[in-house]
């Protein structure tokens, strides 16, 4: 399978790939887009250990699974944290995801995290902030673990400049509290206080050596998870991924209370948010899709497979992007805009373009407006209902990379 690059990575990662200044191992067009292993392999250890609320000392684990047969010597890590509203669940949840990706070159892990004690009854809102504090902590943790086993033992190959976390619904949420919440974000004082009081902003569920290391992650997998506030997504921030039903009634897609517990901005904020100060994101939103069902309903199967498809090419575009050999051609010979200017309707007509291609719309101050992933269509429509008037930058990117850029005018 060809890799289609996601074009707007080429605007948006200037400032990024200073983080990764070099690609991944093993990039090839087709690790870490196809299942290019069979089978996997799975190994639990203890990454860390905290008291919960009850003031139980819990041992953290997690489930590490690697492709059998790999030859690299530093594989990209993806650690998933499991859904349960901070109440319910266990890392084995997550093990099919984790296989998943293992099978396309990663290595993976599943967690444990500190969950609310029931022996303190039901919780409210405030109390089950503490919670949502200490999972991020304890994620953090791991993430510390592989990148300290990376500079000592390196019993699991993984590479220190690629690490992702994600999660499902409460693993969601945690995955991006993670991810975007850091000590330059405006943050209440009630949430401030909890942080204090569970270890500080990087959380202490590893060990000494651990909290030499960073947590930094370098993206996000949310599958209907959200932010408290969506403007922690910042230019600190890493890209992400999203997969949100319209109609969620336990997380939110828009803003609200998640599981009737804690206000939070989902998928259908914060990738908003994320187009307007210019970080990578890329998110398939399931009209009529509630919680859970649209990764598991066949009604939901065709959403859930283009959010898999172009999830991976998303990811392993950030991991292979410095590779790509992107250029510029001159566009009028490949597209015909008409008419434009226009009013209501702009046809955009392709000229002996082969294969398939993206295609993004930017406004004027370089932000993402509109955009459509592996297209094959000779012919297609802009509309100014959606764009809203101005001058706009329409930019194809081939499956040869060659880059097409084009001016269009809704007036």
């Amino acid at each position: 399978m060809k890799s289609l690059k996601f074009t707007f990575l080429f605007f948006a990662l200037i400032s990024f790939t200073g983080l990764c200044a070099q690609d991944a191992q093993g990039c090839d067009g087709q690790r870490y887009i196809d299942d290019v292993f069979t089978d996997v392999t799975m190994t639990t250890v203890q990454y860390g250990q905290n008291n919960n609320l009850a003031g139980t000392n819990l041992n953290l684990m997690m489930d590490v699974y690697e492709p059998v047969g790999d030859t690299q010597e530093k594989r990209p890590v993806i650690i998933f944290a499991f859904g349960g509203s901070y109440i319910l669940g266990q890392r084995s949840d997550m093990a099919d995801f984790c296989i998943a990706y293992a099978k396309k070159g990663y290595v993976t892990a599943t967690i444990d995290y500190r969950l609310w004690p029931f022996s303190l009854g039901l919780p409210t809102g405030e109390t089950i902030l503490d919670v949502v504090v200490q999972s991020v902590g304890d994620m953090k943790a791991s993430i510390r673990h592989f990148r300290k086993d990376a500079a000592t033992d390196n019993i699991f190959k993984a590479d220190p400049n690629y690490i992702f976390v994600g999660g499902l619904s409460a693993g969601a949420i945690t995955a991006l509290h993670t991810a975007d919440l850091d000590e330059s974000d405006n943050i209440p004082q009630f949430i401030i206080d909890s942080i204090d009081e569970n270890g500080g902003i990087d959380g202490d569920s590893g060990d000494a050596d651990n909290a030499t290391y960073s947590s930094d992650v370098q993206g996000v997998i949310n599958l209907s998870g959200g932010l408290h506030i969506k403007e922690w997504i910042d230019e600190n921030s890493a890209p992400f991924i999203s997969m949100h039903g319209d109609t969620d009634g336990t997380v939110p897609c828009g803003e609200g209370l998640a599981n009737g517990f804690l206000n939070i901005n989902g998928s259908c904020n914060l990738h908003p948010q994320a187009d307007l100060i210019g970080i990578p994101n890329y998110f398939v939103e399931v009209p009529g899709g509630g919680h859970t069902d649209i990764y598991t309903d066949t009604q939901f199967a065709p959403y859930y497979t283009e959010f898999i498809e172009n999830g991976n090419l998303f990811l392993e575009n950030l991991l292979c992007g410095n590779s790509v050999n992107v250029k510029e051609v001159d566009a009028s010979k490949y597209i015909a805009t008409f008419p434009n200017p226009s009013s209501s309707e702009m046809t955009v007509q392709l000229i002996d373009i082969q294969g398939a291609y993206d295609v993004l719309v930017f406004d004027q101050l370089g932000r993402l407006v509109q955009s459509a992933y592996g297209q094959t269509d000779a012919q297609f429509i802009l509309e100014r209902k959606i764009l809203g008037s101005g001058l706009f930058n329409l930019t194809l990117i081939t499956s040869e990379g060659e880059l097409l850029n084009s001016k269009v005018i809704f007036e």
